[in-house]
């Protein structure tokens, strides 16, 4: 790609789009299943991650030609796929349906309490250390030399 066409509208806001695409499927399959986070979410999950670690690998060079590119896909991903748990599950804790419900020892279900808290969290650790290490590293400084 020549410099004018190398921006982030045109090599991250397709991803950007997709991932969201992606996880509004997997929101709706999920929702068809009932709610309850099984084999469909963690199949449709997988599937997502996959075109994630996907273009990740296939445009790892043009991302770091944009400035902080590959910490903004990264960005993305992390939106995309939490935000659809979290919004979902908000929908189900207003409409106090079962499926999130956990049992008298545990306010909610375990599996919503896996992709809402640890995916979340452990996610959200690498994303930091990604922050930190793209401003430590000043490499967006340095992209035209």
């Amino acid at each position: 790609m020549s410099d004018t066409q190398l921006n982030s509208r045109r090599v991250i806001l397709p991803f950007l789009a997709i991932m969201v695409a992606l996880n509004i499927v997997l929101q709706v399959a999920i929702a068809f299943a009932g709610s309850e986070i099984g084999v469909t979410a963690y199949l449709l999950t997988a599937a997502v991650a996959v075109v994630y670690a996907v273009y990740h690998w296939t445009h790892r060079v043009t991302l770091s030609q944009i400035r902080f590119g590959r910490l903004v896909a990264h960005l993305c991903g992390f939106l995309a796929v939490n935000l659809g748990f979290h919004l979902h599950a908000a929908v189900l804790v207003s409409s106090n349906d079962e499926a999130i419900r956990g049992d008298a020892s545990f306010p909610i279900d375990d599996q919503w309490f896996g992709v809402l808290f640890g995916m979340f969290v452990i996610w959200g650790a690498g994303l930091l250390i990604h922050l930190a290490a793209s401003i430590a590293s000043r490499g967006f400084e340095d992209l035209h030399a």
